[in-house]
């Protein structure tokens, strides 16, 4: 497994995984014609970490085919199965991959000579009219690092803490959006392969 070590800032990242018996060592080796597994179309780090990578390699995106399974999960037992070839699967997903599924995780390989991101994590999001609720989601999320029944929780969700964070930690992401929105993969059901074994 690669480097396990996770930011003090409030960010994760994906890595490109394929078969354990797959020729691929580096990600410039990948190609249009490879079944890409995606979780969801609205996954920032299962699709649109695609779609960024597409468009930061200058690829013919509208050349490649994604295949949509449902979940991170999903993505990894197709490929350890062999129904695709490649997807891109966040670190926190990997590694409960690893812990609850070891025979899985077993027939992957991953592609260490890159990661998609790093990306900030997901916001919780709130109706501005709910102050009070917002400060004591901060007050209570931002301690549970100190409390040693809560520290349980965050090391088997392997989050160190949580942080307060602003509108300037998704600037970059934001850009990344923009600056791709035109890449658009077509994204079919992944279970037009599996009816095909």
């Amino acid at each position: 497994m690669p480097n396990e070590n996770i930011s003090e800032n409030p960010l994760y990242f994906s890595y490109f995984v394929v078969h354990k018996n797959s020729s691929f060592t580096h990600t410039k080796e990948l190609h249009s014609q490879l079944r890409f597994g995606v979780n969801g179309a609205d996954s920032l780090s299962g699709c649109h970490s695609l779609r960024f990578w597409l468009h930061a390699t200058n690829r013919d995106w509208e050349n490649y085919t994604f295949f949509q399974t449902n979940s991170h999960f999903n993505t990894c037992r197709l490929i350890a199965s062999g129904v695709l070839d490649v997807g891109a699967i966040d670190i926190f997903c990997m590694l409960r991959l690893k812990k609850q599924l070891p025979h899985v995780f077993q027939n992957l390989k991953i592609l260490q000579n890159q990661i998609l991101g790093p990306f900030p994590s997901q916001p919780i999001c709130l109706n501005q009219n709910h102050e009070y609720l917002k400060n004591n989601l901060i007050q209570n999320l931002t301690t549970m690092h100190e409390n040693i029944d809560t520290q349980i929780l965050l090391k088997n969700a392997y989050v160190k803490k949580f942080v307060q964070v602003s509108d300037h930690d998704y600037q970059t992401l934001e850009e990344q959006f923009i600056s791709a929105r035109h890449v658009q993969p077509n994204i079919m059901d992944a279970n037009v392969l599996i009816s095909k074994l």
